[in-house]
């Protein structure tokens, strides 16, 4: 159990790390996305509990929005940025193609943020479809989600939210929530649908559904490995105070990430499936199942001992123009 002090100076330390990040974004106005293998991507994220300042909140949203972007992706969890705090920002244009946005339930979904979110299924009706994840470049893989979800948590304004979420908007949700508990995608994927953003890759993520890659690849559209645990955006009191960061190092993610090489391999982002040469939409989701605890990541991005750890999260694909 923290104590005041402790978890006082676990609050001194986040709001540095914030403000060196913001700092290492001017210029750009973006930072870069950490990739799989960081600890802090299978980290719980601390509850948001004014931290910041609200012109410091207000700074990193603009961050985080310009850096999804940027990549491009439909959702950005504050981890994939190597920030071990329970925010994320969503925003979805839409797919180019009709059919596909008919049959995914892929409607626009404008520009949104989500401070401590939690979701539960409705009802047991799930959908598969493919995925990729900003923090997973150059690979998709098909997840099996509740097609509606019960959304709770806050805005950045401290607004409540409590409302029914579906289609791919639900799919969003859940990918950039269970970024904030340690989960990926690929936690909840079926791992025979596992495709390189090649492609043969693309040509699988651009049907509406993936009917030809599960008989190809020999997958159950209907059974993806699920442990039924639902994430949620908060984190344990007994979370270690961020250490400082090293000099010389990524505000967030430490020494061996280079701040000029913000571009992935692959345009995916998250939330949409992997792009296709025609246009068609990306990949989709970012699932957390089974994250680490706090004490094994410091808020710096690093592991207590040296290593670098980082964060960031791509829903689906190629982010459709705005």
């Amino acid at each position: 159990m923290s104590t005041p002090g402790s978890a006082r100076q676990r609050d001194v330390a986040l709001r540095d790390l914030v403000l060196r990040l913001l700092d290492a974004a001017h210029g750009t106005g973006t930072v870069p996305i950490v990739q799989a293998g960081h600890p802090v991507l299978r980290a719980q994220a601390l509850p948001y509990d004014g931290q910041l300042a609200d012109d410091e909140l207000e700074s990193l949203v603009h961050v985080m929005r310009a850096t999804m972007h940027a990549a491009p992706g439909v959702g950005l969890a504050a981890p994939q940025i190597g920030l071990p705090v329970a925010v994320a920002v969503i925003e979805d244009a839409g797919p180019p193609d009709g059919d596909v946005g008919q049959v995914r339930e892929r409607s626009p979904l404008e520009f949104r943020v989500l401070v401590n979110p939690r979701y539960a299924p409705v009802d047991d009706e799930r959908v598969a479809f493919y995925e990729g994840c900003l923090s997973v470049v150059g690979y998709q893989a098909v997840v099996a989600r509740p097609r509606h979800v019960h959304l709770t948590g806050a805005d950045e304004r401290g607004r409540a939210l409590d409302e029914v979420v579906s289609g791919w908007p639900a799919r969003i949700v859940q990918h950039e929530t269970d970024h904030l508990g340690g989960v990926l995608y690929l936690d909840r994927a079926e791992l025979r649908s596992l495709a390189a953003a090649d492609a043969l890759g693309l040509r699988w993520a651009s049907e509406p559904r993936p009917t030809t890659a599960a008989r190809a690849l020999g997958f159950d559209l209907g059974v993806v490995p699920d442990d039924g645990a639902v994430p949620d955006g908060g984190a344990s009191e007994d979370a270690p105070a961020p250490a400082e960061p090293r000099a010389g190092a990524h505000p967030a993610t430490g020494p061996d990430v280079d701040l000029d090489a913000a571009d992935n391999a692959a345009p995916v982002t998250e939330g949409a499936p992997a792009p296709n040469p025609d246009g068609g939409a990306g990949r989709t989701g970012d699932v957390e199942a089974g994250a680490a605890r706090t004490d094994d990541v410091d808020a710096s991005g690093s592991t207590h001992d040296g290593e670098p750890a980082s964060d960031g999260d791509p829903v689906g694909g190629q982010r459709p123009a705005s």
